[in-house]
């Protein structure tokens, strides 16, 4: 669906208004004579010029300033002939300052008139001062030069932009880079700040959404140096807006809030009714339909009352979005009246790029309804116009809507053509994004496109029964999976450290150091009693840090020659992929669709594509299955068995006869992620008391791309065998402050059996002090110089940056964990948080963190609370604490799916390393043996305390 929010920033109102600006103006009243450092104020309106002068010496200059207190005003000087010698135009808002340069060739009396940039504007106050009589200088000629440039680059930029022409948009970019160059010389901040804006505003319009962000990034940070309240308000809608379209709509809510508050505090109304515009957009992406719809009509009433071309352009902007949420609550005709209005007020504003929005939004729902030739009609136009103007994503949306209805019409063919043309749009748009966040962001909105591309590639089989479609639906697969995560795992194998600018370095580890600060702040502020504004103010701290963060990595990508050449993450083929896979194992692919899901189970010599039930369907009973395991620790064996067979039947039943015996590598999609398979029935089963965990070997995928990408990695010779970090200091409290933890005895009044590995923000931290006997148990396996055990104050962050991790095969933390579904980067795992003499100390290390460490790992285990989890990305997977261990080295990982008991897991590491260890099992093997032996001991027999634990990674 492609709606529009509107895109604004005063800055560029105020550049539109000073083009329909004449110079024949006629000042009001007798001129005042300025004197040296005397301020003057003064009051004006929409339409007045006030006329000051200034006696000047031959070849002397005037430096003319003024500071705007609710209105924008312009300059123009007159030399003794009474011509307009000097035309200072800046578009500095409301509450900028500006100046102007005059002068004199000759002595004389020179006349200066200062007026409003907008004929419309309501009354407001300025005050201007001659700051300076200096001699003239060869400076001043080229700023006054300058000031004419710019305005007439301005002018040209704007009238090519809407030409509606990819080639207009560049050469508008152009335009703008120059006009970005003289503003420089003329050593004016606003106009600089005017031209990034409008360059970022250009960038979005071509899908180039990652360079409209960073320059919107660069624009805010320009107008909070200047002080610039009105410009901020607008550069954090603008930056709301990019982060809309980068898929991140929780995010973009948070600097709507921000901008709305602005535009409030500064009066500023028609930006205050375009990001409330934008904050219902948010919300009707979020799905909160009825509040996106409340939102939509304040804006209405504050938009409604605007008469100018470009206000009403933004009023069918409001209307267009009104009548689509309306369309998604079921209120179908008030919804189809509202984007009707919109599309005729877009044609009487001669509106193009409105025009073509409001043809795709009308053709889609008319296809949808009965309307279907009108409909198709409406799309065939938009698709036309989109091209014409250079929207890409526009585009893109055209060509899915257009393939959905050649589907319907029963033109297969004609239907998969269209998607692939959307989905080439997508990939470019894509290759042009920095950094694996937006990517990934920007990758989970456009899955449609390959759920549709799919299922029509199943239907042609279905039809036709050729082969190569069910391999190219595989694929289209793998394609839409893990893309981003390829791409950092391709990162972690180039070495570009040494090449990256040292200063960016220091700029990373120093935001780094102060995020984990206010991370820490944050802990403390919520263990006590805090009132929202306190909370709200350290989050607000907390998201501006990773703003800033994000912006420096993004310069050392683009800096980095290397990993400029990383653009686009490949994907393995079918082929390759069989013959990864070996003979002992099968690999079982899902895909969860709206009408249907798909299951391809790929041998090293087939392929088969089985079809499942619906997303929904499959979602509720493995909710059921997880909810199940979870609530019966003490085992309902009854209930966990039927569930197991019922989600058993459909995940597994028609592929039972392959998976016999065999190694299972399962990628998973959607809620499949969350779900323990080694507690499912084994479908090979006669009476479906086996488990799968008996008969089956398991192993998790992101895709099996990133197989093919860890493979890639250089094994390294390891000097040692394993390092162990457990039982931390968590407490002030903790009795080893001030003691030596070696010489004292165990604590033995904590209840091992209820303590869990995990903690929220605010809560204190119990002992684990199970952890400290997993550590030993798992020391006393290995010989004493091929093992490192930190324990108490030496299982701290610092000694895990610090330390030599490279040098060893595994890594162990027994800890607690904190799982951020919605921040995975506020996930991480809790260190020792004071020293041995009770100072405090940073000590949680965040996923950030974990993707700075340096490993060369076979496995790093995750002996704590939901390691295995994160933030679920349509077409990325979970993105959390494993995946920042596969990118700092390691080739598998074992996390928990939920939040695991501590004495439980300190008897499953034991026996998994004396099987892994001792007996020389493989990673898989001595997971599906350790669970085996758990599910015997009748305290554990619960799947609850044995299936949490996966393994994640290449098997081999």
């Amino acid at each position: 669906m492609t709606i529009q929010s509107v895109k604004t920033t005063a800055a560029l109102r105020n550049v539109a208004v000073i083009f329909l600006f004449s110079v024949t103006f006629f000042a009001q009243g007798p001129a005042t004579e300025l004197t040296l450092n005397d301020q003057l104020s003064a009051e004006t309106k929409g339409g007045e010029t006030k006329a000051y002068v200034v006696s000047l010496p031959a070849d002397h200059t005037a430096r003319i300033e003024v500071v705007q207190d609710g209105i924008d005003v312009n300059f123009q000087a007159y030399d003794l002939n009474g011509q307009p010698s000097i035309i200072g135009l800046s578009p500095s808002g409301l509450y900028g300052n500006d100046l102007i340069l005059v002068t004199a060739k000759q002595a004389g009396t020179y006349r200066v008139e200062v007026m409003t940039a907008d004929p419309r504007a309501k009354p407001g106050r300025y005050a201007i001062v001659l700051k300076e009589i200096r001699p003239t200088v060869d400076e001043d000629f080229r700023i006054n030069e300058a000031t004419s440039k710019i305005l007439q680059l301005a002018q040209e930029a704007t009238r090519i932009k809407y030409d509606g022409t990819i080639k207009g948009l560049e050469d508008a970019i152009a335009k703008w880079d120059e006009a970005i160059i003289i503003s420089r010389i003329k050593k004016d901040k606003v106009w600089e700040g005017v031209a990034i804006v409008a360059k970022g505003l250009i960038y979005e319009q071509l899908g180039e959404v990652q360079a409209g962000r960073d320059a919107f990034l660069q624009s805010l940070q320009l107008w909070r140096e200047l002080g610039n309240r009105q410009y901020e308000g607008s550069a954090l809608n603008n930056l709301g807006f990019s982060y809309m379209n980068l898929g991140e709509p929780e995010k973009s809510v948070l600097y709507f809030e921000q901008a709305i508050a602005t535009h409030r505090e500064t009066k500023d109304r028609p930006s205050e009714g375009s990001s409330l515009n934008n904050l219902a957009y948010a919300y009707m992406k979020l799905g909160e339909y009825e509040r996106s719809e409340d939102f939509f009509r304040q804006a209405l009433v504050i938009k409604k009352d605007d008469q100018s071309l470009r206000d009403k352009r933004i009023l069918s902007n409001t209307l267009n979005n009104l009548g689509t949420v309306l369309m998604l609550r079921g209120k179908s005709a008030e919804g189809m009246e509202f984007l009707q209005r919109s599309l005729d007020l877009r044609g009487q504003t001669e509106y193009p790029w409105g025009v073509a929005n409001s043809l795709l939004n009308l053709g889609k729902y008319q296809w949808e309804s009965s309307e279907k030739e009108a409909g198709f009609e409406k799309l065939t136009k938009a698709n036309e116009m989109s091209l014409q103007l250079g929207d890409r994503r526009m585009q893109s949306e055209s060509y899915y809507q257009l393939a959905k209805a050649e589907n319907e019409k029963g033109n297969v063919g004609k239907a998969i053509e269209n998607v692939s043309k959307g989905l080439e749009i997508i990939k470019e748009i894509r290759s042009r994004l920095a950094g694996s966040e937006s990517r990934y962001a920007y990758f989970s909105t456009v899955q449609n496109f390959y759920d549709l591309y799919i299922d029509l590639l199943v239907t042609r089989f279905d039809k036709e029964g050729d082969k190569l479609d069910v391999e190219l639906a595989f694929e289209l697969s793998e394609r839409s999976r893990s893309r981003s995560l390829i791409e950092v795992l391709q990162e972690a194998r180039v070495k570009f450290t040494n090449e990256i600018d040292p200063a960016l370095l220091a700029e990373q580890r120093n935001l780094q150091k102060l995020i984990n600060d206010r991370y820490a702040s944050r802990q403390a502020l919520l263990g006590g009693k805090p009132t929202p504004a306190q909370v709200t103010k350290v989050n607000g701290e907390i998201s501006e840090l990773n703003t800033q963060i994000q912006g420096v990595k993004l310069k050392i990508r683009r800096n980095n020659p290397k990993l400029a050449d990383l653009s686009e993450g490949k994907t393995t083929s079918f082929a390759s992929i069989q013959q990864s896979l070996g003979d002992d194992t099968v690999l079982l692919e899902y895909r969860l669709g709206e009408t249907r899901s798909f299951l391809w189970c790929v041998t090293r010599s087939s392929i088969a594509l089985i079809k499942l039930p619906s997303r929904s369907i499959i979602e509720a009973k493995a909710k059921q299955f997880y909810d199940g395991i979870v609530a019966n620790r003490a085992i309902d064996k009854t209930l966990n068995l039927q569930l197991s067979r019922e989600l058993s039947d459909i995940l597994l039943g028609e592929v039972s006869g392959e998976i016999e015996g065999k190694r299972l590598a399962i990628v998973a999609h959607g809620i499949l992620q969350y779900a323990p398979f080694s507690a499912l029935s084994s479908p090979n089963s006669v009476n479906k008391e086996l488990l799968l965990v008996e008969t089956n070997e398991i192993v998790f995928l992101p895709s099996a791309s990133v197989l093919a990408e860890l493979r890639e990695n250089q094994p390294e010779q390891n000097k040692k065998t394993i390092a162990i970090f457990a039982d931390p200091v968590f407490d002030l409290d903790d009795s080893r402050i001030g003691r030596n933890p070696s010489n004292r005895p165990e604590d033995t009044n904590v209840a091992l059996n209820s303590l869990l590995r995990d903690f929220r923000f605010g809560e204190s931290l119990p002992r684990l002090l199970a952890s400290r006997q997993e550590a030993k148990n798992i020391s006393n396996l290995v010989e004493k110089p091929m093992v490192e055990v930190l324990m108490d104050f030496q299982a701290s962050r610092q000694n895990i940056e610090t330390a030599q991790l490279r040098d060893f095969k595994i890594l162990h933390f027994a800890t607690h964990g904190l799982l951020n579904s919605t921040r995975p980067e506020l996930s991480g795992l809790v260190f020792s948080m004071y020293n041995k003499d009770g100072q405090k100390q940073d000590g949680f290390l965040s996923l950030n963190d974990v993707y700075n460490l340096d490993l060369s790992s076979d496995l790093v285990v995750l002996s704590a609370c939901q390691t295995a989890l994160g933030k679920d990305v349509r077409g990325e997977g979970i993105i959390g604490l494993s995946r920042g261990f596969l990118y700092a080295g390691a080739d598998r990982i074992i996390a928990s799916l939920w939040k695991v008991d501590d004495s439980a897991t300190a008897e499953f590491m034991k026996r998994f390393y004396t099987n892994y260890l001792q007996k020389e099992m493989s990673e898989s093997k001595a997971l599906q043996q350790t669970k085996n032996e758990m599910k015997k001991i009748k305290r554990f027999q619960s799947p609850y305390y044995w299936s949490a634990f996966t393994l994640l990674g290449d098997w081999k």
